[in-house]
């Protein structure tokens, strides 16, 4: 079974066992719905956790959990990764997984220049980290000025590049 990272359970907030997760997801508000089932790696373990409530606080997710719903039942969950089942992890369309877009290929003009190596989520857009066969690295925007088309069947990318990127 394959899981994707939500996010870090960073810090209590307040006495009611709310916890600050620096997140690592889009759609946080989906991915911790009440009820929803999130999991803890602990031990190399991953332990479900069934979601009671959820709000944005800052830059935080606020989110308790059920059977830890006081301060003194949430020290075990502090400073641990947050994770979902790839398979419940819906996305609305043209929307994709960080995970499902490394090591497909980068092609242009009918042409592969590299392979996406990795995604980096930044503040303005997210940037795919690609390096061509000679191991020389170069950076897209993920945005549609550059990105014509995904297909993850072919474990292809289809960009237009500008002067310089190369």
């Amino acid at each position: 079974m394959e899981y994707l990272l939500l996010g870090k359970i960073s810090k209590p907030h307040g006495l009611k066992g709310e916890v600050k997760i620096f997140s690592n997801t889009d759609f946080a508000r989906l991915r911790y719905q009440k009820g929803n089932v999130v999991f803890l790696l602990s031990d190399n373990k991953y332990l479900p956790l069934k979601v009671y409530s959820f709000y944005k606080y800052k830059e935080y997710d606020v989110v308790s959990f059920e059977n830890h719903l006081d301060i003194n039942l949430i020290n075990d969950l502090l400073g641990k990764n947050l994770y979902i089942k790839k398979e419940d992890a819906t996305l609305p369309n043209n929307h994709y997984h960080y995970s499902d877009l490394v090591n497909l290929n980068v092609i242009s003009d009918n042409k592969t220049i590299g392979i996406v190596k990795s995604v980096i989520h930044a503040p303005a857009n997210d940037i795919l980290r690609c390096e061509t066969s000679d191991h020389k690295k170069f950076d897209i925007p993920f945005v549609s000025e550059f990105i014509i088309s995904v297909n993850l069947d072919k474990k292809e990318i289809k960009v237009k590049l500008i002067e310089g990127i190369l």
